[in-house]
């Protein structure tokens, strides 16, 4: 699970307090192919584990539960 906290922090996507800035993880997606997958993360960003490692982790399943012909792997 922390393999993707990891990967986020080295994007910029982990705030300082820990917590996830998904607004920034948006921002980090191709504008051509940013719509669909704002959407789904939006629909998400409420998920939460009982720390980042886990809340990344829930969040990515999160997303393919939502729409899994739209899931890319953050």
């Amino acid at each position: 699970m922390c393999y993707l906290k990891c990967w986020w922090a080295k994007m910029g996507v982990i705030k300082a307090d820990g917590t996830v800035d998904y607004k920034k993880l948006i921002n980090a997606i191709p504008e051509n192919i940013r719509p669909p997958y704002a959407s789904n993360i939006k629909a998400c960003k409420d998920t939460v584990g009982s720390d980042v490692c886990e809340t990344v982790f829930l969040f990515n399943k999160c997303l393919f539960q939502v729409k899994p012909q739209e899931y890319f792997y953050f």
